[in-house]
């Protein structure tokens, strides 16, 4: 069965506890007129999460939970009104990118060192793209972190996102998604 939780609009997250038999609602309350893009869960504390989302062809928001998706906080302020694509935690920091070709819409890479109260970018304004569309922490060590973008393929960082290489391993023209 669906419960539905919030009368206001139409589901965009659902949880459930039994393996998928049941769905409750578990939008934030004010989420309207969103996709939620990326969802990430705190490895070190389940109980930390956060999702990205992003309208229909601008603007976004990003919302964090400190107690497994049971009440949610909009955490969007510091970050370009822009569509979020990408959340991910390495460790206990949160990083989140996004942005669109379309119209120019330019987010970058932002990161978080308390769950979204404070953001800053990671990005320069020479990277050859600032549309980020995933971003994933890897195995090889804590400080390593891969981006993908659209248009300039794939970047890696070995030290927590201060330096990048970018368009590895001839990917500079791609677009990934």
């Amino acid at each position: 069965g669906l419960s539905a939780g919030n009368a206001q609009a139409a589901p965009i997250l659902m949880r459930s506890l039994d393996g998928g038999a049941h769905w409750q609602d578990h939008t934030p309350a004010s989420a309207v007129a969103v996709s939620v893009r990326s969802i990430a869960v705190d490895a070190t504390n389940p109980s930390r999460m956060a999702i990205a989302c992003s309208g229909e062809w601008a603007g976004g928001a990003l919302w964090t939970s400190e107690d497994a998706g049971l009440n949610w906080s909009l955490r969007s302020n510091g970050l370009p009104h822009q569509p979020m694509l990408s959340v991910a935690f390495v460790g206990a920091r949160l990083f989140v990118g996004g942005g669109s070709r379309l119209g120019q819409q330019n987010f970058g890479l932002h990161a978080s060192d308390d769950l979204g109260r404070h953001w800053y970018p990671l990005h320069r304004a020479d990277w050859p793209s600032l549309v980020i569309t995933d971003i994933a922490p890897s195995t090889a060590g804590a400080d390593t972190l891969w981006i993908a973008t659209d248009g300039a393929g794939v970047s890696r960082s070995d030290d927590g996102g201060r330096n990048w290489k970018h368009s590895l391993r001839g990917s500079a023209s791609l677009s990934l998604r």
